[in-house]
């Protein structure tokens, strides 16, 4: 009879859902929570960087628009028409400093269109004098292979006193000597191709013969 009193006394015991190895509803749902509270605030510090960046590159671009957009003109660049001197084409002309200050350490950079490719390569140019006084003008030169090249046009005045570039109109310079009658007749082997003429404009490549 006591074995029976005391063996009622202790009920039988229920293992709980934590001891048996497995985690409750509630554990799961607030960890499931935390998973998608850190993956959305990942997300979201991620979007909030790119649109960080993409407002320093767009202020970036408009301050160079803008800077661009109010640089005023202080020199003329008259480039002159390319002319023969041998096998070579010499590209030339003149840079005058239209505005009240010197310009020091002047070089103007000629864009080179290739005859066969039509690619286009840039060539610095040293202007001589390289200091200009309000008023003062200079000369630039450059002689390249006229086989290889078919035009010639200046994009650029650079200073480097200023490490900047010099905001310039451009503008025609000297015309080509007329060259002596020859009594020589000359085929030529090849039909032209479009692109091998241009107009000698300011926004145009002057042709190399």
């Amino acid at each position: 009879m006591n074995e029976a009193r005391e063996l009622d006394s202790h009920p039988e015991y229920v293992p709980t859902e934590l001891e048996e190895g497995g985690a409750s509803p509630a554990v799961k749902v607030f960890a499931a929570v935390c998973a998608l509270a850190l993956a959305a605030a990942l997300l979201g510090g991620l979007m909030l960087l790119r649109k960080r960046q993409q407002d320093r590159l767009n202020a970036a671009r408009q301050a160079e628009q803008a800077a661009h957009a109010v640089a005023p003109v202080e020199a003329q660049v008259l480039q002159d028409e390319v002319r023969l001197k041998g096998s070579d084409a010499v590209v030339s002309g003149t840079v005058w400093n239209s505005s009240t200050a010197p310009l020091a350490g002047l070089t103007v950079e000629i864009a080179l269109k290739a005859r066969a490719s039509q690619a286009i390569a840039k060539q610095s140019v040293q202007v001589s004098p390289d200091t200009l006084q309000p008023g003062g003008e200079g000369r630039y030169s450059l002689e390249v292979p006229s086989s290889q090249w078919s035009g010639a046009q200046v994009v650029r005045l650079h200073s480097s006193a200023r490490n900047a570039d010099i905001a310039f109109k451009p503008e025609l310079g000297e015309k080509r000597p007329l060259e002596k009658p020859s009594d020589k007749v000359i085929i030529e082997q090849r039909p032209r191709r479009k692109g091998d003429d241009y107009i000698n404009t300011p926004d145009t490549p002057i042709r190399i013969p």
